[in-house]
């Protein structure tokens, strides 16, 4: 329909929706499809912020599977992290942020007592990000919720 109506945008939106939707479900499995669907789309148009954001939701489905994919995950990112910082709003900069110090946390290599900074570092970049839209509990909340799992 979106496609008929000539809604590039609206259709890659509506695409990666689709995927942060499985994601947040808990099933990253059936959000792959949607996520790469939408970065196909976006990169057939050159919508770059978006597409940075399909990336960075293709990066947080991957690292839902499981540790073996945290270095293919941040790889993803550093790879769109450059267009996020530059154009992102405050929202998805933060969440970039997040996502690359899950990314570290998740790889069973990573040690915390060896390299603290780098985690610390994106950490302290998205609560910065996140206290400018006032919502430093959305933080609180993420890392409460990756730590529960």
């Amino acid at each position: 329909m979106c496609y008929k109506f000539n809604l590039q945008v609206e259709n890659a939106t509506t695409l990666l929706l689709l995927a942060e939707i499985h994601k947040r479900s808990g099933n990253p499995v059936l959000g792959l499809p949607y996520a790469l669907a939408s970065l196909s789309f976006c990169q057939s148009f050159n919508l770059d912020l978006l597409r940075a954001s399909a990336v960075l939701t293709l990066a947080e489905l991957w690292l839902s599977l499981g540790s073996n994919h945290a270095k293919r995950a941040l790889s993803l990112i550093h790879g769109v992290l450059p267009t996020i910082l530059g154009h992102g709003g405050l929202e998805l900069r933060a969440r970039a942020y997040i996502v690359e110090a899950k990314c570290y946390l998740s790889d069973p290599n990573f040690s915390i007592s060896e390299n603290a900074e780098i985690v610390l570092d994106p950490l302290s970049q998205a609560s910065d990000e996140l206290q400018v839209l006032e919502v430093s509990a959305f933080l609180y909340s993420l890392c409460y919720n990756y730590n529960m799992q």
